[in-house]
C-alpha cells in the first residue's frame, strides 16, 4: 500500500519546532474516526516544515541593536517585526549564482532548500509515486507557491544552481493553503500572472479526478485573500475552490486575530482528514 506524504508549513511570527504536533495529532484524529476503522493514520506520513529559525537570531540582533524595547507600541512593534520583517526579508532579491558570489545567500533560497530537503524526507518514507499533499499557512503558503512555481520551471533552468539537487512536486495531489496572503504576491505579475499547474503531472487519471486545491479563508482575516476570480487563468481550474469559514475562537473569532487560528480550528482539520480519506487506497 501507499503511503500518502504530507507536509506542513508554518507562516508568519514566531514559531517552535513543535508547531505542527498537536495539528498533526487532530488530523489523524478525524481520519481514523469512522464506523468501519477501515483508515488508519500510518498510511499517511507527516513531515512538518520548519523554516522559522532561518530569521529567529536575525530579527532578535535587530531588535537589540535598535533598542527598541525603549520605543513605544512595544508589542505592536513586535509583531510588526515578527510579521512583516518575515515577508520582507523573505523576498528574492537575486539569483543563486551571484548571492554564492557575494556570500549573501537569500532567505529565499534557504527556504527552498528546507522544503525541498523536507520533500525528499517524505520521498524516502513513502513509495514511489505516492500522492503528495502540501498545506501551508500564511507565508508558508507563499513559499509553498514559490517552490511548486520553481519546480515546474524548463528543464534547462533546473540544471542550474537554483534548482540542483531538489526535489520536485509532480506527485502533488493536494493543495491547503490556509490564510493565505498570495494573491497579494500575484501583483508583482503582469494580470496577476500565472497559476502553478495543478495536479501533479506524475498522477494517474484516476488520481487526477480527485485532486484538490483548497484557499481557505476567514474573511475577517485582513491577511488571507481569495484566488479564484484574479484572471481568467485561475477561474479556468476546476480543481481550485475559494472556502471561506471561520476562524478562531471566542476572543480571536471574528476580528483580524483569527489569522494565527487556522489550523485550530476543526472544520480545516475535517476538510483536510476528508480529503486524505478520498485520496486513500481505502476510499
Amino acid at each position: 500500500m501507499k503511503k500518502t506524504g504530507v507536509a506542513i508549513i508554518h507562516g508568519m511570527g514566531n514559531q517552535n519546532r513543535d508547531f505542527a504536533d498537536k495539528f498533526i495529532k487532530e488530523i489523524k484524529a478525524a481520519y481514523e474516526n469512522t464506523d468501519e476503522g477501515k483508515y488508519r493514520s500510518s498510511d499517511i506520513y507527516f513531515k512538518p516544515v520548519y523554516w522559522a529559525d532561518v530569521l529567529n537570531d536575525e530579527e532578535r540582533k535587530m531588535w537589540n541593536n535598535l533598542n527598541l524595547d525603549s520605543l513605544d507600541f512595544r508589542d505592536f512593534r513586535k509583531f510588526i517585526v515578527n510579521y512583516l520583517g518575515d515577508a520582507i526579508a523573505y523576498q528574492k532579491m537575486y539569483d543563486l549564482k551571484k548571492a554564492k558570489i557575494r556570500k549573501d545567500i537569500s532567505v529565499y533560497y534557504k527556504v527552498q532548500t528546507i522544503i525541498s530537503d523536507s520533500l525528499k524526507d517524505i520521498d524516502n518514507n513513502t513509495e514511489k509515486g505516492s500522492p503528495l499533499v502540501l498545506i501551508g499557512h500564511s507565508l508558508g503558503t507563499v513559499m509553498l507557491m514559490n517552490y511548486i512555481y520553481d519546480s515546474q520551471k524548463t528543464p534547462a533552468h533546473k540544471k542550474l544552481n537554483e534548482w540542483k539537487d531538489k526535489c520536485d512536486t509532480d506527485n502533488l495531489t493536494g493543495l491547503f493553503l490556509c490564510g493565505s496572503p498570495f494573491a497579494l504576491w500575484t501583483l508583482r505579475k503582469k494580470d496577476f500572472g500565472e497559476p502553478v499547474n495543478f495536479p501533479g503531472k506524475n498522477l494517474s487519471a484516476q488520481m487526477k479526478k480527485r485532486s484538490r486545491w483548497l484557499n481557505i479563508y476567514d474573511p475577517d482575516d485582513i491577511l488571507a485573500y481569495p484566488l479564484k476570480n484574479l484572471n481568467t487563468s485561475y477561474k479556468k481550474i476546476s480543481y481550485l475552490e475559494d472556502k471561506a469559514i471561520e476562524v478562531g475562537g471566542l476572543l480571536t473569532g471574528g476580528t483580524p486575530l483569527s489569522h494565527s487560528g487556522y489550523f485550530k480550528t476543526a472544520d480545516v482539520i475535517k476538510m483536510i482528514a476528508d480529503f486524505l480519506k478520498e485520496i486513500s487506497p481505502e476510499h
